[in-house]
C-alpha cells in the first residue's frame, strides 16, 4: 500500500487504519520505503483508541489487526510517503476507507477519513482442468472409436496441442452486465475465443447461460464480455479452447489470472493469479511400418519413436483393437524387451529398457503383432510414456503392471500400415443351392526369402462346406505333383511338402452350397472365401502365415428354382499335338418353364482354357446329344474363323467361345443335356487349365464376367494322356444319345 499525505502539525508518531471493508492485516506487514522521513513500525502502543468511526457506522479497535501504528518526526508542512508491503487485503469487495492520525507523543494532534483505492472481490477458483483434444467439447470424435476416446479422454494434454481449459469461479460480490470477465496467463499458451462457453449456478441453484461476446486482447488474453450480471457468490463455469503450452518441464510459466473489469484503474475482482499451471506431457512422434503384413499373419511391425525431451521408464503400446500380442513379443534383444500381460486388452503391449532405467531420444524397436483378416475401422496406434523414477526396481513382465507412476507423453500414428493381402485371388463355382459343385481357387504365390509357402488353408464363406472328396478335388497348376487334402479346416499340402512354387495356381475342391446367400451381419468376413499360405506343412496349427486372402467373394446363390449338377467334362483321348472330341454335361434335376417371367435363361456360354481352341468352322459340327434341349434356331453360335465372330465383341476369333442360345418360349425339361465339339490339344497343358460354363439371362453375353451371367461353373480340364473317367462321345456313338 502506498500513503502519501502532508503533516499539518509536528508530530512523532502516526497510525493508520482501515475502516471499510473489514479484513485488512498489517500483522506481517513491513516499511518497503519511505520519502522524506525515518519511521519504524511500533507494537503495543498506548495511543488511544480511533477518533473515527466508518461512514457506515462501523467502528474498528486501534487493536485490530487492520490498524498500524509507527514512529515517525515530522514537522509542519512535511510530505510524506510511505510503501508498506506484505499487508493482507480484505477478502470482501469494494470502496475502502481509511482514518489516517498523528500523534504528538500520546495526545492526538491530527486525523482526516479519506476514501482510498476500490478493493476487488477475491474470486476463488472451485475447480479447473485442462482436457486434451479428444474432449468431446473439442471434438465429436470422427472416425474414432468409442473405446479410443474412452482410453485417451483421460491422457494428460500435450504441450503444443489443442486443449480445452475449463474453470469454475466463485464471484463474492456482484458482477455487472458490461464488465468484463478476463482471462490470462503467464505462459506461451495460445487462447481461442472460438466455441467459448459460458454457465451460471446462482446460489440457489438456478443454472443459466447469459449472453456474452468474446475476444482475444491485444496481449493474448480471453476477453469476455457479460450481457447480464452475475449476482454475489454464484459459481461461474467457462469453457474455452487453447493450444497449450511449448513445454512440458515441471516449474514451467504458466499461472493463471482471473479478473472482472469494468474500466477502472483495479479490477472489480481478482485471484491475484494464484492458480498454478496446468501439468502437461510431452508430444511424443510415433511411426508404425511393415514390410509384409499378411491377414491373420503374426509379423514384426517397425516402431519409429522419437521422445522430444521425455526420459520414460516404460512405453505403453496400443494397437488397434483387432490386433492380437503374444506374451513375449521381443523380435530381438538389442536395447528393449516387449511384454504383453494376459490380464490386460489382447491389442496392447509393454516396451522396457534392457539394460538401463529409462529410454531417451529416438527409437526403433521391432515388436511381434498378429493381424486380423481384416483391416480395423480405426488404424490408430497408439503410444503412452510413463516415469518410473519413483521406483526402485527397474521394470520387467513381473512386476511392470504395479509400479506404472505418471504419464510424461504420449503420441499416436492415426494412418498405420494397412494389411497387405494377396491380390488376385478367385473363387470360380455355380452358386446353386443345396448343390455340390467344384470351386476353382487361383491365387498367386510369392516367396520371400526362405520364407516360403508349403501349405494352403481354405475357409469357405458361412454355411459352406468345403470337400477334399476326388470327384472334385485337383491341383489344376501343378499336374504332376501329388499332394494331401485334409478338412477343418481344409488344407493342402504337397506330399514331399515341399513349397509351392511361385506363380499363380488353380486348386478345385468341393463345395457346397447353402440355400441362401450370407450376409456380413454375423461376421466381416461371413460372405468371403479365404486363404492362408503357410510356412509349415507339418504343424499347420503354429505355422508362421506367408501370405492371406480374406476377402474373396462369394457369388449369390441362384433362386430354388435353378436345381443343376456340377457339369462333367469327358474326352476321348488326350495325347499331346492331337485332335479331339469334347463332351460337356449338365443335369437339370428339374424343368424350367418357358419363358422368361419367372426365370430369365437366355442362353448357355462355353468358354475353353486359354491354349486349347476348338476346331470347329460351322456350328453343323457341335452336337447337341439331347434333342430335347431348346436350342434357337441359329442357336449355335461360334467364335470361329468364318463365323460371326462380331457377336463375341472381338475383331478376330478367339476359338475359345461357344454360345448355345436357348428358345426361350420352350421349357427346359429335366435331365442330362450334353453338347460334342472337337478341339485341338496343344503340345503343353494351360496352368489355368479351367473350363467355364456360364448361365446367361441375355443371349447375346460374352463372358463369364458379363452382367447377364447369373452364374458360372468352373469345370476341371485334363491332363496329357489322362484317361477320361466317363466315355465321351466319338463319331461312332450318334449324336442323339441321352445321359
Amino acid at each position: 500500500l502506498t500513503v502519501t499525505f502532508r503533516a499539518v502539525t509536528n508530530c512523532t508518531a502516526l497510525r493508520i487504519a482501515a475502516l471499510l471493508p473489514t479484513g485488512f492485516d498489517f500483522t506481517s506487514a513491513s516499511i518497503s520505503s519511505a520519502s522524506s522521513v525515518t519511521a519504524t513500525i511500533v507494537t503495543g502502543s498506548s495511543l488511544p483508541d480511533l477518533s473515527e468511526t466508518a461512514s457506515d457506522g462501523s467502528s474498528v479497535s486501534s487493536s485490530d489487526d487492520g490498524v498500524i501504528t509507527l514512529q515517525a518526526s515530522l514537522v509542519e508542512g512535511q510530505l510524506v510517503k510511505l510503501l508498506l508491503k506484505d499487508v493482507v487485503l480484505a477478502d470482501t469487495a469494494g470502496s475502502t476507507e481509511w482514518l489516517l492520525e498523528t500523534f504528538a507523543d500520546s495526545t492526538l494532534v491530527d486525523n482526516r477519513v479519506v476514501s482510498g483505492f476500490r478493493q476487488p472481490g477475491l474470486i476463488s477458483v472451485v475447480s479447473s482442468s485442462l482436457q486434451n483434444e479428444l474432449d468431446p467439447y473439442f471434438t465429436s470424435g470422427g472416425d474414432r472409436t468409442s473405446d479410443e476416446l474412452q482410453l485417451m479422454n483421460s491422457w494428460t494434454p500435450r504441450a503444443s496441442q489443442p486443449a480445452v481449459a475449463i474453470f469454475t469461479l466463485r464471484f463474492p460480490s456482484l458482477v455487472s452486465s458490461g464488465e468484463s470477465l478476463v482471462i490470462s496467463t503467464d505462459s506461451d499458451a495460445v487462447l481461442s475465443s472460438a466455441a467459448a462457453n459460458l454457465t451460471v449456478v446462482d446460489p440457489n441453484g438456478q443454472q443459466s447461460s447469459p449472453p456474452f461476446t468474446a475476444t482475444i486482447t491485444s496481449a493474448g488474453a480471453l476477453s469476455l464480455v457479460l450481457g447480464d450480471s452475475i449476482v454475489a457468490n454464484s459459481e461461474v463455469t467457462v469453457e474455452f479452447p487453447l493450444t497449450s503450452t511449448a513445454s512440458s518441464a515441471r516449474g514451467a510459466a504458466g499461472n493463471w489470472r482471473f479478473e472482472t473489469q469494468d474500466g477502472g484503474t483495479l479490477p472489480t475482482h481478482t485471484n491475484d493469479a494464484l492458480l498454478g499451471r496446468f501439468s502437461l506431457v510431452e508430444s511424443l512422434s510415433l511411426d508404425v511400418t511393415a514390410t509384409h503384413a499378411p491377414p491373420t499373419g503374426e509379423f514384426a511391425v517397425t516402431l519409429s519413436i522419437s521422445l522430444g525431451s521425455a526420459r520414460p521408464s516404460l512405453l505403453y503400446l496400443l494397437a488397434p483393437s483387432s490386433f492380437e500380442v503374444t506374451t513375449n513379443c521381443t523380435v530381438s534383444l538389442a536395447t528393449t524387451s516387449c511384454y504383453h500381460l494376459s490380464a490386460d486388452d489382447d491389442a496392447s503391449l509393454f516396451i522396457v529398457p534392457e539394460s538401463s532405467l529409462y529410454l531417451s531420444g529416438d527409437l526403433t524397436i521391432s515388436v511381434y503383432v498378429t493381424a486380423p483378416a481384416l483391416d480395423d475401422a480405426s488404424n490408430t496406434w497408439k503410444l503412452s510414456a510413463y516415469s518410473l523414477e519413483d521406483s526402485v526396481t527397474a521394470p520387467s513382465s513381473a512386476n511392470i503392471a504395479s509400479i506404472i507412476d505418471y504419464q510424461i507423453g504420449w503420441g499416436e500414428d492415426r494412418s498405420g500400415f494397412t494389411l497387405t493381402p494377396i491380390t488376385g485371388a478367385v473363387a470360380a463355382y455355380g452358386a446353386i443351392p443345396l448343390a455340390t459343385v467344384s470351386v476353382a481357387i487361383t491365387f498367386p504365390v510369392t516367396h520371400y526369402g526362405s520364407l516360403q509357402p508349403k501349405a494352403l488353408q481354405v475357409y469357405a464363406p458361412e454355411n459352406y462346406e468345403l470337400s477334399c472328396a476326388a470327384s472334385y478335388f485337383r491341383l489344376i497348376s501343378m499336374p504332376r505333383n501329388s499332394s494331401v487334402c485334409t478338412t477343418s479346416p481344409l488344407t493342402i499340402t504337397l506330399e514331399d511338402e515341399s513349397a509351392f512354387p511361385e506363380g499363380t495356381h488353380t486348386f478345385m475342391m468341393g463345395v457346397t452350397v447353402p440355400r441362401t446367400t450370407p450376409t456380413s451381419s454375423s461376421s466381416s468376413v461371413a460372405p468371403y472365401f479365404r486363404i492362408r499360405l503357410l510356412e509349415d506343412a507339418d504343424n499347420t496349427a503354429l505355422s508362421k502365415v506367408v501370405d492371406a486372402a480374406t476377402t474373396i467373394p462369394g457369388h449369390e446363390v441362384q433362386s430354388l428354382l435353378l436345381r443343376l449338377k456340377q457339369p462333367t467334362l469327358s474326352w476321348a483321348s488326350s495325347k499331346p499335338d492331337s485332335t479331339t472330341t469334347i463332351t460337356l454335361r449338365l443335369t437339370f434335376d428339374r424343368a424350367l418353364a418357358a419363358g422368361s417371367s419367372v426365370l430369365a435363361f437366355a442362353a448357355i456360354l462355353i468358354e475353353l482354357p486359354e491354349d486349347i481352341d476348338h476346331t470347329m468352322t460351322s456350328s453343323s459340327e457341335l452336337s447337341n446329344l439331347n434333342s430335347e434341349f431348346p436350342l434357337a434356331e441359329d442357336g449355335v453360335q461360334l467364335d470361329a474363323v468364318g463365323s460371326s465372330s462380331t457377336k463375341f465383341g472381338g475383331s478376330a476369333p478367339t476359338l475359345r467361345k461357344i454360345r448355345l442360345v436357348r428358345d426361350e418360349s420352350q421349357a427346359v425339361p429335366a435331365g442330362t443335356h450334353g453338347w460334342v465339339f472337337p478341339i485341338a490339344i496343344p503340345s503343353t497343358m494351360p496352368t489355368a487349365n479351367i473350363w467355364y460354363m456360364s448361365l446367361c439371362s441375355d443371349a447375346s453375353c460374352t463372358s463369364k464376367d458379363d452382367s447377364s451371367v447369373f452364374t458360372t461353373f468352373a469345370v476341371s480340364g485334363f491332363f496329357l494322356n489322362e484317361v477320361s473317367a466317363v466315355q465321351g462321345y466319338t463319331a461312332s456313338s450318334g449324336s442323339s444319345r441321352v445321359w
